[in-house]
């Protein structure tokens, strides 16, 4: 399940660069396409931490799976806005579809706020263990074990750990 996640990452992470240079040539509403493009922005810096760790969890991967589906639509948005039209058609078009940028962005804060909720559950899942279970490589669960041999786990604050628990 975790080689699915990660490859939607990737999916995502390059669907994302697309549609940032596809902002860069649009047509027609202008600053809706630019903030969406500012949201590729805060969703490439989300989702890249993830890449590295190499850690979901299912409700990571649904709402991953969510965020590819808008991802998508977002990129046929864009490239639609990218067209060139007539003035007539695009003032008859323009406030639909900028309606409709205003909800794939919304779409998609709210799925990358469930993805980065995911990775604060992760994060706390390994310290709680890291601080209740005395320190051993053969104790720790798969995930940390992904961390630690990642080298991304910083356990030398354990040593701190109270020794009575």
């Amino acid at each position: 399940m975790a080689d699915i996640a990660l490859g939607i990452v990737e999916r995502i992470i390059k669907v994302a660069f697309k549609l940032n240079e596809a902002v860069g040539t649009v047509q027609q509403n202008e600053e809706e396409c630019r903030a969406l493009e500012e949201e590729m922005a805060i969703l490439i810096a989300s989702l890249l931490p993830l890449q590295v760790m190499g850690a979901v969890n299912p409700a990571m991967t649904r709402a991953l799976m969510g965020l590819e589906k808008t991802i998508d639509s977002a990129l046929e948005l864009v490239t639609n806005c990218q067209e060139k039209h007539t003035f007539v058609h695009r003032l008859f078009t323009a406030s639909d579809m900028a309606k409709k940028l205003a909800r794939v962005k919304d779409d998609i804060h709210r799925k990358v706020d469930m993805c980065i909720l995911g990775l604060l559950a992760i994060s706390v899942e390994c310290y709680c263990y890291t601080v209740t279970v005395p320190f051993s490589s053969a104790h720790l669960p798969p995930l940390a074990q992904l961390h630690q041999d990642a080298g991304k786990l910083d356990m030398s604050y354990n040593s701190h750990a109270r020794s009575d628990i």
